[in-house]
């Protein structure tokens, strides 16, 4: 058999390509059919942009099960919220500092909106439940606690549905017309047929990893797998607080971290042995303990420059498997 690092890089470039391609054609979406842009920040965007992690679960228990594959999907779990509390966000409020210290922006803060504490709510509420299903033997009290996972995360959606407004999306200009929705339509099954692929050799090259290194494949797809899954919405993220828009930038990750938080880990205890090694309880402490310190932060609707020491947790997290 010959070396799966070839794989792995042919797998994250697929990935990459696909996920970017399906976020263009989401938003162009989103304009076509006249969202609200709060609305797709909070709600709309974190569906459409985590169908990369998505699709990676799925091929990891589908295709995958008993070969290593649950452990990888186990680790996209943990490891979306992982990167987005101690990677992207603490990212967004080192450029924001940056680009204060430069002149060219006016608050070295990032501006929140004032309803956020609905998506966090919802994360901290149901992170942590899933630790519980490792103690549940029962498939069928690991059902129920999947249909609370669930239930928390209809009870974010109506309230973002119900409360929260904004403008409408503009239109791309390569969606629009009878042309667009041949364009929208080309792109959509084309981001598919990329992220299925990609996503496959992604994972079968993960398992063969894991096994050389003679690590968990929890560990390695934890740390590896989101890094390229979560860049389109890390990436739509950044570019919105870059130009000023905090608040839709804000509210897109933890609208992903509230979906994350609830109903992936819904389909992992109905389909998984749901296992948490050492490892992995360290991270979701650590992913807790992030967001509990936005959580102080938006009360003053803001987040601050003191969210970037949590680079260093990843990076610990890091050096505690030795990659």
């Amino acid at each position: 058999m010959g070396s799966p690092w070839p794989g792995l890089l042919a797998g994250i470039f697929i990935t990459l390509v696909g996920s970017l391609l399906f976020s263009e054609w989401a938003e162009a979406l989103g304009g076509r059919l006249n969202m609200r842009s709060s609305v797709l920040g909070s709600l709309v965007s974190p569906i459409f942009t985590s169908a990369p992690e998505a699709i990676v679960i799925t091929i990891s228990l589908v295709l995958y099960g008993n070969l290593g594959g649950q452990e990888v999907g186990l680790g996209t779990i943990i490891g979306e919220p992982l990167v987005i509390s101690t990677v992207v966000i603490p990212l967004e409020a080192f450029l924001a500092l940056l680009l204060w210290a430069s002149g060219r922006r006016g608050n070295y803060r990032i501006r929140a909106p004032s309803n956020l504490w609905k998506s966090l709510i919802a994360f901290l509420i149901g992170f942590p439940l899933i630790i519980i299903g490792q103690l549940l033997a029962s498939e069928g009290l690991r059902a129920v606690l999947a249909a609370l996972l669930l239930a928390i995360y209809v009870a974010y959606a109506y309230l973002v549905v119900s409360y929260e407004k904004g403008e409408s999306l503009e239109v791309k200009s390569w969606a629009s017309g009878n042309r667009g929705v041949m364009m929208l339509t080309a792109a959509g099954v084309a981001s598919i047929i990329m992220l299925y692929y990609g996503s496959t050799i992604l994972v079968s090259s993960i398992i063969v990893i894991a096994r050389l290194l003679d690590v968990s494949a929890v560990e390695v797809s934890a740390l590896l797998v989101p890094v390229v899954t979560a860049l389109p919405e890390s990436i739509a993220s950044i570019v919105w607080v870059l130009r000023g828009l905090d608040e839709l930038g804000v509210s897109a990750l933890l609208g992903e971290a509230a979906l994350t938080a609830t109903v992936y880990p819904a389909a992992g205890l109905l389909v998984t042995r749901w296992y948490l090694d050492p490892w992995a309880l360290t991270a979701i402490a650590s992913i807790e303990a992030s967001f509990l310190a936005l959580l102080a932060q938006l009360r003053h609707r803001v987040v601050t420059p003191h969210h970037i020491a949590f680079l260093a947790l990843f990076a610990a997290l890091v050096a505690f498997r030795g990659f």
